[in-house]
């Protein structure tokens, strides 16, 4: 268990802790901000800058309390190909990725 303390949000699945790691929220797929989704790659549906928009409002820069959990389905480390804690993270007890799934800012992953 961690806490992300003033974390930066950089789209709508993966967030900046001020003095931590680079998190990419657990279970959930955001729509990719323009020029992110490789060609190939099956993105996630919807509107990036609203879902980044509806995780900057949740967080509101307030503290988060992260526990990182594997990268892949079939276990191992916390840490994506890109460097970053796959954690599920909670805001004032909410689960961001319950959250961010119900009101349709993003998907289940994997799908």
């Amino acid at each position: 268990m961690f806490v992300c303390d003033s974390p930066y949000v950089i789209d709508g699945d993966t967030l900046q802790c001020s003095h931590g790691p680079r998190v990419r929220l657990a279970r959930i797929d955001a729509p990719e901000m323009p020029g992110h989704c490789r060609p190939g790659r099956d993105c996630a549906p919807g509107d990036p800058f609203a879902s980044k928009a509806a995780l900057v409002t949740l967080i509101d820069r307030r503290a988060l309390r992260c526990e990182a959990v594997s990268a892949s389905p079939r276990g191992g480390s916390s840490l994506d190909r890109y460097g970053r804690t796959v954690a599920r993270c909670s805001v004032n007890g909410t689960d961001i990725g319950d959250y961010m799934i119900a009101r349709g800012f993003a998907v289940r992953w994997p799908h």
